[in-house]
């Protein structure tokens, strides 16, 4: 970006400085390749090519964040860090963390829908085996909530991702001391 012609500026800060939170960034990150959408499937038929119910779009993963800040980066050289930018930024920044957040409390709100993805009597019976190991779906999302948030500040993170992030401490703990101990398995 830094460099460019002035008419690529003149066009990028129409869209930088248009009213709203500059929501293309997400449809940007979105089309970047190597960012998957989080699907169900993901968590319970690991391995699947298709892909069902609620998704997490690209944009709200950790990865989409990481590009989404990249270029942010990139638009702040550019502009050469202008208070006007900088605001911008900074309202961009507050309104895609809350979005984020909220996106991924509904994809875990709706989670258990995703057993409706066991159609048949062999894939039950093959998560009736996975229940309570460490590839249980519900293990498993708990996991990547701990790794897509682990960057952000505890202060700003709700009582549920804060579970999130404790919760493979809990289950050790509980694993390895007194009666729970024996209890690893449910099947």
């Amino acid at each position: 970006l830094v460099g460019g012609s002035p008419l690529d500026l003149e066009t990028l800060s129409k869209a930088v400085f248009a009213p709203g939170q500059m929501p293309w960034l997400l449809s940007w990150a979105d089309t970047r390749s190597g960012i998957p959408a989080v699907t169900l499937n993901e968590f319970w038929l690991p391995g699947s090519l298709s892909s069902s119910g609620v998704k997490i779009r690209p944009a709200f993963t950790r990865a989409g964040e990481l590009r989404i800040q990249e270029f942010l980066q990139e638009l702040s050289l550019a502009f050469k860090d202008s208070p006007e930018f900088v605001a911008k930024r900074k309202s961009f920044e507050s309104w895609y963390q809350a979005e984020r957040v909220n996106v991924w409390y509904t994809f875990a709100s709706t989670f258990s829908e995703g057993d409706s993805l066991l159609v048949s009597e062999q894939l039950w019976r093959e998560m009736v085996r996975r229940v309570n190991k460490d590839n249980s779906p519900y293990y498993t999302l708990i996991g990547r909530l701990r790794s897509e948030f682990e960057a952000v500040p505890q202060a700003q993170l709700p009582g549920w991702l804060l579970f999130a992030r404790d919760f493979s401490a809990f289950r050790r703990d509980a694993q390895s001391s007194g009666p729970l101990s024996r209890a690893t398995t449910v099947v």
